[in-house]
C-alpha cells in the first residue's frame, strides 16, 4: 500500500505542470502563431523525449552503473526549463508593465 501512495504522489507531481505549460505556452503567443508555436513545441519535445533523453540517460547509467545517476540530466534538464519559464514569465511581466505605463 505504501508503494501505491508513493507512485500515486509522484504521478501528481509529474502530470501537475501539463496544464499551466500550455496555458502559458498559449499565452505568449498571438493567435496567428498559436497553433504552429503548438506544433513546434510538440515536435521538438517529442525529438528530444523520444531520442536525445533515452540515449543520455542510458549512456550515463552505462558509465556510472547507477539508475539513479543516470536519471540526473533528466532531472538537470527540468532544472534548466524551469530557469526558462521564469527567466520569460519575469520578461513578459515587464513588458506588460510597459505597456500599461505606455497607455
Amino acid at each position: 500500500m505504501p508503494t501505491i501512495i508513493m507512485v500515486t504522489c509522484c504521478l501528481v507531481g509529474a502530470y501537475a505542470f501539463k496544464g499551466p505549460f500550455w496555458a502559458l505556452s498559449a499565452s505568449w503567443l498571438s493567435a496567428s502563431t498559436l497553433a504552429a508555436g503548438l506544433a513546434g513545441i510538440n515536435a521538438i519535445a517529442n525529438l528530444i523525449g523520444g531520442g536525445l533523453v533515452v540515449n543520455v540517460v542510458g549512456v550515463t547509467k552505462e558509465w556510472t552503473g547507477s539508475f539513479v545517476l543516470g536519471m540526473l540530466p533528466l532531472a538537470l534538464l527540468c532544472g534548466v526549463a524551469a530557469v526558462c519559464v521564469l527567466v520569460l514569465g519575469r520578461s513578459a511581466a515587464r513588458a506588460t508593465e510597459m505597456v500599461a505605463v505606455k497607455s
